[in-house]
């Protein structure tokens, strides 16, 4: 689990600093898809359809490249702190 917190941080931190919306912040849950993996895992909420100002927003090319950039950039900040 310490290795999907620490990814989930990454990850946190990477869309804190590249989105313009409220830091949720991140919590653990034993969902099977998270809890039976060899790897660390992750789920990520971006924002909620159901939000009618999130539902605009998410579907924006940009704000949906803005997201994938900061998805990759705390990926990439996990593995580099592996090193």
């Amino acid at each position: 689990w310490k290795s999907s917190r620490d990814l989930a941080e990454s990850v946190r931190k990477a869309l804190r600093g590249a989105l313009s919306t409220p830091d949720r912040g991140s919590r653990m849950a034993d969902f099977k898809v998270i809890r039976e993996t060899r790897v660390p895992a992750i789920l990520v909420e971006t924002g909620f359809l159901s939000h009618p100002g999130e539902e605009r927003r998410l579907s924006s090319p940009d704000y949906q490249k803005r997201v994938a950039v900061a998805l990759a950039d705390g990926i990439e900040a996990y593995l580099r702190a592996r090193r």
